[in-house]
């Protein structure tokens, strides 16, 4: 699987998604409204991007691991979305790879444990 398409996954109440290591992009709203607490990026070594809004209204969204200079959509008109801010973020800290974390109501980057990415 190399896309992951528009609303395939949306209001589903996922906890936990291992993403195939060959997918290349992430679709609008894909995992949108779900339980989603941790994601990890850090086997998809060919994604290249992820759509506005593809995991927005995940409320328990606190950490994600990704790779470098992927390509996020955020949308500035929920700017209070846990995932829109973690977009925001990442293209304003230069999409910087690394193990991001969200505490006191906003993301915080540290860097990636000694593994060759």
């Amino acid at each position: 699987m190399k896309n992951i398409e528009n609303f395939s996954f949306g209001s589903n109440l996922l906890v936990d998604i291992k993403f195939p290591n060959e997918i290349e992009c992430i679709s609008e709203n894909a995992f949108f409204y779900n339980n989603i607490e941790y994601l990890n990026f850090l086997n998809c070594k060919f994604l290249q991007k992820i759509k506005r809004n593809a995991f927005s209204e995940n409320y328990l969204l606190k950490e994600i691991k990704i790779l470098k200079n992927i390509e996020l959509e955020y949308d500035d008109m929920y700017t209070n979305d846990v995932w829109n801010k973690f977009a925001k973020y990442y293209n304003d800290n230069k999409k910087c790879g690394g193990h991001y974390k969200y505490k006191d109501n906003k993301w915080q980057c540290y860097p990636l444990e000694e593994i060759n990415y």
